[in-house]
């Protein structure tokens, strides 16, 4: 079976290595840049348009948010990590790890 596939490899690096295979072996990359192009074609999407109507002329001001801003206070998350870890946080490094 290993030198089934080996006796095809082999047959087909040398046919590629002669004029005719390296033709074909053109031709055959040109077809599918060909296709890579169509098919990026087709799948970009295409934008509606939309009437937009033009701005009025008056401003409005701004109306304060409904809710309050977050503190700048200690307000990690899960996952987070802080600005600056304090020099007597508890951790645990790779060497003092149980086996």
């Amino acid at each position: 079976m290993a030198a089934q596939r080996w006796r095809r490899w082999y047959a087909a690096a040398r046919y590629r290595a002669t004029a005719n295979g390296k033709q074909r072996r053109r031709e055959q990359a040109q077809r599918h840049r060909d296709r890579q192009r169509l098919r990026a074609a087709l799948s970009e999407p295409t934008l509606p348009t939309v009437e937009i109507e033009p701005a009025s002329s008056t401003i409005e001001a701004d109306v304060p948010p409904l809710t309050d801003p977050p503190s700048a206070v200690n307000s990690l998350r899960i996952g987070q990590r802080p600005g600056e870890i304090p020099e007597n946080a508890a951790f645990r490094s790779a060497s003092n790890l149980p086996n």
